[in-house]
C-alpha cells in the first residue's frame, strides 16, 4: 500500500510551478496570444489537452465544428520564460 501512495503522491507534485514558472492557465494565454499573432481567429478554435511535457507545456486547439482537415494547432509554452512556438495543423 505504502508505494501506491508513493506513486500518486509524485504524480500529484508533477506540474508543481516553482516561482517564476509559467502554470497552465498562463501557458493557455500565451498560446492563445501566439495564435492571434499567427492570425488564427482563436474564438474559432475549442481548447483540446493541456499537458506538460519535460520543461514545456503543449496546448491543443480544434477547429469548432463543422472542422476541415488540419483545422488544428498546437502551441509549444517554454515552462521557464513562457517562450511559444505554434505548430499548425496539416
Amino acid at each position: 500500500m505504502k508505494p501506491l501512495v508513493l506513486v500518486l503522491a509524485l504524480v500529484g507534485c508533477a506540474a508543481e510551478v516553482r516561482p517564476g514558472q509559467v502554470d497552465a492557465d498562463r501557458a493557455v494565454a500565451l498560446a492563445r496570444q501566439a495564435a492571434a499573432g499567427r492570425g488564427y481567429a482563436v474564438a474559432d478554435y475549442d481548447l483540446g489537452d493541456v499537458t506538460l511535457e519535460n520543461d514545456r507545456w503543449l496546448v491543443f486547439f480544434d477547429h469548432k465544428p463543422p472542422g476541415y482537415p488540419g483545422g488544428h494547432f498546437f502551441v509549444y509554452v517554454a515552462r521557464d520564460g513562457g517562450a511559444a512556438e505554434l505548430v499548425p495543423g496539416k
